[in-house]
């Protein structure tokens, strides 16, 4: 198993953060109504969400129960950081390819199987 560095334990708390702040937002709490829940500080919920500081095990299933999913969900968006991104110019052309209708998806198929 590789040695986790410094820095990849930041970028994992940052990524971290991130999915527990979108998780609360999602479930419609604040930061002090999360903590309350968990007996824990707004300001230390603050500091997970930004990525600088760190959790224990047990802090994170809590969090899951009140999100009501399970802990590994909380972990998703860092196991995704390992993917490569899609430039944003990708992610726009998917999305107007998702609006096309099926005549125009077939014809801009034939477009491209021809160039």
């Amino acid at each position: 198993m590789p040695k986790s560095t410094v820095s990849d334990v930041r970028s994992m708390s940052v990524v971290l953060g991130k999915r527990l702040q979108a998780e609360r937002r999602k479930a419609g709490l604040t930061q002090g109504q999360l903590a309350e829940r968990l007996d824990l500080s707004a300001n230390f919920i603050a500091h997970l969400e930004r990525g600088s500081r760190n959790m224990s095990l047990s802090s994170l299933a809590a969090m899951a129960g009140v999100f009501h999913i399970p802990p590994s969900e909380l972990l998703k968006e860092y196991e995704g950081e390992k993917e490569p991104k899609m430039a944003p110019a990708v992610v726009a052309l998917m999305g107007a390819v998702k609006r096309l209708t099926p005549g125009q998806a077939r014809a801009m198929l034939l477009f491209l199987r021809a160039s």
